[in-house]
């Protein structure tokens, strides 16, 4: 089975703290100009997305450096309560259930 975790791109997708908001805009209409087509001004840190190593570690991978196979597999749901993370008990979950990816999900409210 396989579980999608993206969420809705829009202009209420929820964005990272100081990114600008989310712009859609229609750049062809069907009926008009014989094509749909839309502009769309977003951060990459807006709606689903993977951080490569290289986003945080100098030197570290770049996401097309990744295998592809490293984005699925099995996976289990961890509640983070009150907005703490416990990373101890994730790391207990990881090494019981041999789950070698974490996702975060964050929903900024």
């Amino acid at each position: 089975m396989f579980i999608d975790l993206s969420v809705k791109l829009d202009e209420k997708t929820p964005i990272y703290s100081g990114d600008q908001k989310t712009q859609i805009r229609t750049g062809g209409v069907l009926e008009k100009d014989g094509y749909q087509d839309h502009y769309i001004c977003a951060g990459t840190h807006v709606g689903t997305h993977i951080d490569a190593p290289s986003h945080m570690i100098l030197e570290g991978e770049n996401i097309d450096q990744i295998p592809l196979e490293q984005f699925s597999g099995h996976g289990v749901y961890i509640k983070v309560d009150n907005k703490q993370f416990d990373i101890e008990k994730v790391k207990q979950v990881q090494t019981s259930l041999n789950i070698l990816r974490i996702i975060q999900i964050f929903q900024n409210q």
